[in-house]
């Protein structure tokens, strides 16, 4: 949370914060997923998270997910910009 508020801070209106990770599917983690998440926990103190919690996490630094990119692997291109709160804004998912 730190390093997230941390680059919101210096953000400008018109910046962009690109984040690479891996996006667990709404519906659970497969068996593997599972795995990989509690290894992230274990080693780093991490965890994997689902698109909502990416939004709720990036929105709790004053941040918004605007969008994700899925890429050949697991993990993910996720953009955020800073939350204009009269703007809504929503999370366009790319397909790849």
């Amino acid at each position: 949370m730190r390093i997230l508020k941390s680059c919101r801070r210096v953000m400008s209106n018109t910046s962009k914060l690109v984040l690479v990770e891996f996006v667990l599917q709404e519906h659970g983690p497969t068996e593997r997923e599972a795995g990989e998440d509690l290894f992230m926990l274990v080693v780093t103190g991490g965890r994997e998270r689902t698109a909502e919690q990416f939004r709720a996490l990036l929105a709790s630094a004053n941040l918004q997910l605007s969008r994700i990119v899925p890429t050949q692997g697991r993990r993910s291109v996720l953009e955020a910009v800073i939350n204009i709160i009269d703007k809504p804004c929503t999370t366009k998912i790319d397909s790849y």
